[in-house]
């Protein structure tokens, strides 16, 4: 109801229950009094109704706060998982090469005795075991896994993830967790650029040129990560979903993280005897082949920007 009206009835009924004085002059003809009180009325919206509607004030800060929450706009992923940053790999170098008899130009002399040893006092059984025993030590179980894959032959990537012995140790680490920080931290940087131009696009959401730290597992991380994976060669983070509040400006982000090395090794390994039977497998024997263990951490996060 428009408030003119309804004040004029309150008025009106105010009057009536204050005495019968109030409508003396109109108690002979009451329809008279309605018709003239209805033509005042009409008088009063036909002037409303010519009024410019330039008369009517309007405030340019109340229409850009009522636009604000969606000066954001917020564009999905066209597919997902989407990659936001890859650094080095796997499956390469002189680490990966095999049955190549491999120079040992470079190595010192307690390095040509251990493959000396290795090579000529002992039989291919003699140096799995070896093998089996040092990483047996380290890694139990897992680390006689590694030495028969080796030894078996085919090459095919170890894929690990959260529910595997050396995925969840690696997500409890202290290495994955300086990981992680440093990724949520870059994300949620570019997530804010992103804002301040208008326009969040999953599709185009990138960390690449962020120098994160690096992957080298320590003792302290856990004795089955060090033995087995130790350093590591290639890391990629994917994107595999994504939820945006452009009002609130939180997030809602899974990522997953590929992690490799080569299970594989070079020149530079030469300092035990384990190690020293494992390179004269690999690059004096046919038939033992590195491989590359892949670390597949799943994580999430959430936070503002």
């Amino acid at each position: 109801m428009p408030e003119f009206l309804y004040n004029n009835k309150t008025a009106h009924q105010r009057q009536e229950r204050s005495g019968r004085q109030t409508t003396w002059g109109h108690q002979g003809n009451p329809g008279r009094y309605l018709s003239a009180l209805s033509r005042a009325n009409d008088g009063k919206i036909r002037h409303i109704l010519r009024a410019s509607p330039a008369a009517v004030p309007t405030s340019s800060g109340l229409i850009q706060r009522l636009a604000a929450p969606g000066a954001i706009s917020v564009s999905p992923c066209s597919t997902l998982p989407r990659q936001i940053f890859n650094r080095g790999g796997c499956g390469g170098g002189s680490d990966f090469t095999h049955n190549d008899f491999q120079s040992l130009s470079g190595v010192g002399a307690a390095g040509r005795a251990l493959v000396w040893q290795a090579d000529n006092l002992s039989i291919d059984f003699r140096l799995r075991n070896d093998m089996r025993l040092e990483l047996g030590l380290l890694a139990g179980s897992e680390g006689w896994r590694m030495v028969d894959h080796f030894t078996g032959g085919s090459g095919t990537t170890l894929s690990h993830d959260n529910s595997s012995t050396l995925g969840s140790a690696a997500l409890s680490s202290a290495t994955f967790t300086r990981l992680n920080t440093a990724t949520v931290t870059a994300i949620e940087t570019a997530l804010t650029a992103m804002a301040a131009s208008g326009v969040i696009d999953c599709n185009t959401l990138s960390i690449a040129g962020v120098s994160l730290p690096g992957v080298s597992f320590s003792f302290s991380d856990g004795f089955a990560l060090k033995g087995i994976i130790g350093g590591t060669q290639g890391l990629r983070i994917r994107v595999t979903s994504l939820a945006v509040d452009p009002v609130k400006r939180t997030y809602d982000i899974g990522l997953q993280y590929l992690i490799c090395d080569d299970f594989g090794v070079d020149t530079a390994d030469l300092y035990s005897p384990a190690l020293a039977a494992f390179w004269v497998l690999q690059h004096r024997r046919a038939g033992n082949l590195p491989f590359i263990n892949e670390l597949d951490l799943s994580h999430s996060a959430s936070g503002s920007f």
